[in-house]
């Protein structure tokens, strides 16, 4: 669709954001987690929905990305608020 091969994809973004594809799509796995704890589903539910190995996973990678955990994510409204805001505006 953008007429370019995914590598040479994959080298623009690096050359644009100096972090590999790999860097954004884990981000924005994390994110798309995270927006859940608003809802009253599980922790393990989260991580499995998402893709992680297990809620384990999910926590390290919540406290790699957000320095916390994901039960303290979920128990601070405004830290929640701030994951729905567009990372662009």
């Amino acid at each position: 669709m953008l007429g370019v091969s995914s590598r040479t994809l994959q080298r623009l973004i690096c050359k644009e954001t100096d972090r590999a594809p790999a860097y954004w799509i884990l981000l924005a796995r994390a994110r798309r987690a995270a927006r859940e704890m608003v809802e009253p589903t599980s922790l393990a539910d989260i991580a499995e929905t998402h893709g992680y190995a297990d809620q384990s996973h999910m926590t390290r990678e919540f406290k790699r990305w957000f320095d916390l955990s994901p039960s303290v994510m979920r128990n601070t409204p405004n830290i929640l608020d701030q994951l729905f805001n567009r990372g662009y505006g």
